[in-house]
């Protein structure tokens, strides 16, 4: 009979870090779409890239060692779900710079004087 187990922080099979990325990405979305808004194009840009280096760094961390025996096998169990959300952070991030430069390439209908 299989045990289920969940860590303490778990909510159903997602950890706290999982909750910590959607908060960070959350926040970068909010933030960008009001630069966007104000013109800082760039900087919108920036912060996007800065938060999928941060997103990038926290996913390929390892995790902490909990004291399990050294001869023991381990496997990842996450790590193709780990590796499913950097994929689909980083196209989301490629989707969104391409909105933002074809934004910023659109004619100007400009009236004569």
């Amino acid at each position: 009979m299989t045990q289920l187990v969940a860590n303490a922080g778990d909510v159903g099979s997602f950890g706290i870090g999982t909750f910590i990325l959607f908060i960070i990405w959350m926040i970068a979305l909010a933030v960008s779409l009001l630069l966007i808004r104000g013109g800082q194009t760039l900087v919108a840009l920036g912060i996007c890239i800065a938060v999928a280096l941060i997103s990038l760094v926290l996913i390929v961390l390892p995790r902490e060692d909990t004291g399990a025996e050294k001869d023991v096998a381990k496997y990842d169990r996450v790590f193709w779900p780990r590796l499913g959300l950097m994929v689909a952070l980083f196209i989301s991030l490629l989707i969104g710079a391409a909105f933002t430069a074809l934004e910023n390439l659109q004619a100007v209908n400009s009236k004569r004087v």
